[in-house]
């Protein structure tokens, strides 16, 4: 579903033959789809032939997100330190760019990457 482009009935037959196997494996469809909504921070412009979110608004979100995984709450919570500095990267690359799907607006922009590192 998520990342192998399984279409919800997929998901849902191959969750129910893994619990007719008495295997508790793939979570609840809604679960998965709310899970993946988390996943995008808000206020993103998506259209057909773009993406457009602030750099503040990604950063902010990156942070975010990182401070929900279990392991960096483990940390956080045993750390006496009452403030933590995110150390960031960002940065074009053309060359990870999949081109042949990609439509653009205007046939002279040149593909590039947004790419953020953390």
């Amino acid at each position: 579903m998520v990342d192998n482009g399984l279409s919800t009935r997929q998901y849902l037959r191959i969750r129910e033959q893994a619990e007719n196997l008495n295997c508790k494996l793939y979570p609840l469809y809604h679960k998965v789809k709310e899970a993946k909504q988390l996943c995008y921070p808000h206020s993103i412009s998506v259209t057909e032939t773009s993406a457009e979110i602030t750099l503040q608004t990604l950063v902010d979100h990156t942070a975010s997100r990182i401070c929900h995984i279990e392991f960096v709450t483990e940390k956080l919570r045993l750390s006496t330190n009452t403030a933590f500095e995110v150390i960031m990267k960002w940065g074009c690359d053309e060359y990870e760019q999949n081109r042949y799907k990609q439509k653009f607006s205007d046939e002279n922009i040149s593909a590039k990457a947004f790419s953020e590192f953390v």
